[in-house]
């Protein structure tokens, strides 16, 4: 989620946020009642995929989202595993105290194409941190599990505002396993407010290992917040 310059808890933001193109996800939740739907593809060595989210603010402080990816990766055309997820903030941000959020995830592996499906339903939980420097400035950051199975998922956001309608940032993201290697990882990117409910975003992002395969990734995409109707 990339900072846009206002008071991320605030109950009326002039301006869209979003969980997306970086890893972190924001702490920010959607505003209740709203409906804001995330679409984007990705592009590295393996193929194409495009990833799609929709969030609804359920109260004035939690969401719930669903997401699914899809496209050709390798020459397999696939879609993968349906996801649910629901934020719930736990803090508000006071002095020192950052704003922090709760999320949890439901992956389902029977929601898939045969040959990504599994049997499994599994389950994710992160905390989610944001830190305002001051208007135009924001440290985020991730901690949790991703399958309650001696891992450790992190990420280290930092975030400008460089125009009144532009914010760049720059990403730490690494997984952590018990029975195998590290990954660590890093990208950069934009984030373009072309109106107070529409966004535009381009990222580009790699591995940190130089003795791993080359796994660089590029992804733009589109984000829409609106209210539904009575």
């Amino acid at each position: 989620m990339l900072f846009t310059g206002f008071t991320m808890y605030a109950q009326n933001p002039s301006e869209i946020v979003t969980d997306r193109p970086d890893q972190t996800d924001g702490a920010y939740v959607l505003l209740k009642n709203y409906l804001q739907v995330e679409n984007g593809v990705l592009f590295n060595n393996k193929g194409v995929l495009n990833n799609f989210m929709v969030r609804y603010g359920y109260s004035g402080s939690g969401e719930i989202r669903c997401s699914v990816d899809l496209g050709k990766v390798n020459s397999n055309f696939s879609i993968f595993p349906v996801q649910l997820s629901a934020k719930q903030r736990l803090l508000n941000p006071s002095g020192a105290i950052p704003l922090i959020t709760l999320i949890g995830y439901l992956n389902f592996g029977p929601i898939a194409s045969a040959n990504v499906k599994s049997n499994e339903i599994e389950g994710a939980l992160l905390l989610a941190f944001q830190h305002d420097l001051n208007d135009d400035m924001a440290f985020e950051w991730n901690f949790g599990s991703r399958s309650f199975k001696n891992d450790l998922h992190f990420t280290l956001l930092y975030s400008y505002k460089i125009f009144h309608n532009t914010t760049v940032f720059v990403e730490y993201f690494s997984d952590y396993e018990k029975a195998s290697k590290p990954t660590h990882n890093a990208d950069l990117g934009i984030l373009y407010t072309a109106s107070n409910n529409v966004s535009l975003d381009i990222g580009f992002g790699s591995t940190l290992d130089s003795t791993l395969p080359n796994s660089t990734f590029f992804t733009c995409g589109a984000s829409y917040r609106f209210q539904p109707a009575d």
